[in-house]
């Protein structure tokens, strides 16, 4: 059996590559949108502001309306 990954549209896949590629991407987005930085995903993400100790976790569902993916 093979290694499935989930995505951040909830879809899977067995590619570790595309894996990454489509967690990057998500990721670059919610930065870009709320000025964080994102040091954690899958299930969630966890984010923090740059050079700071704070830091939060965002459920999926909230993170993709942030990054522009649900209306």
């Amino acid at each position: 059996m093979r290694k499935q990954f989930r995505l951040p549209s909830r879809e899977y896949t067995t590619s570790a590559r595309r894996y990454m590629r489509e967690w990057k991407k998500f990721t670059k987005a919610v930065e870009q949108r709320i000025g964080v930085r994102v040091y954690a995903f899958d299930p969630n993400v966890a984010v923090c502001l740059p050079g700071s100790q704070c830091s939060a976790e965002l459920p999926l569902w909230v993170a993709r309306k942030i990054a522009g993916l649900d209306a």
